[in-house]
């Protein structure tokens, strides 16, 4: 890539503009695979996906993005800020990314999803916030089976 960026014309800038503008579903996916692993210790998803949100961050992004190859035509920094981002994998890009993708809904094909479909309205975020509170209950009594089981197998071991 940095081969490809010292061309004259700054490549990843243009693509980069391309992802923010475009927003394939494939970019929510590579984050998320790439934060997966990070500790973060705060929520950094969005309250409620907000169609404003994302129109007003792609225009921030897309003159940012607009800014940086004008600069890249000098100094190819822009391959350097992708390199910062997938070492350091930073919280704020992944808000960006979560900002930009806040009004559509990417599904992860990884995971098997009911035959509803959500159409965003404040009826479907409480159907989906009762599923999480679900979901964690069954979870947190899984853990706790886990935990008195374990318990059990500690004062009495079969050996």
């Amino acid at each position: 890539m940095l081969v490809i960026e010292i061309l004259p014309v700054p490549l990843t800038s243009i693509f980069s503009l391309y992802v923010v503008r475009k927003r394939p579903l494939w970019l929510p996916g590579i984050v998320e695979r790439l934060y997966i692993e990070k500790d973060i210790k705060h929520d950094t998803a969005q309250p409620h996906p907000d169609k404003t949100s994302s129109i007003v961050t792609r225009r921030r992004c897309t003159i940012g993005l607009s800014i940086m190859i004008l600069f890249d035509f000098l100094v190819p920094f822009t391959i350097l800020m992708g390199l910062y981002i997938t070492r350091r994998r930073p919280i704020w890009f992944k808000n960006i990314v979560s900002r930009l993708y806040a009004d559509l809904l990417v599904k992860n094909k990884n995971i098997d999803y009911p035959v509803e479909v959500l159409d965003g309205g404040p009826t479907d975020y409480k159907t989906l916030e009762k599923k999480v509170i679900e979901l964690q209950k069954s979870n947190n009594e899984f853990a706790l089976n886990i935990t008195i089981k374990n318990k059990k197998l500690a004062r009495h071991p079969s050996s």
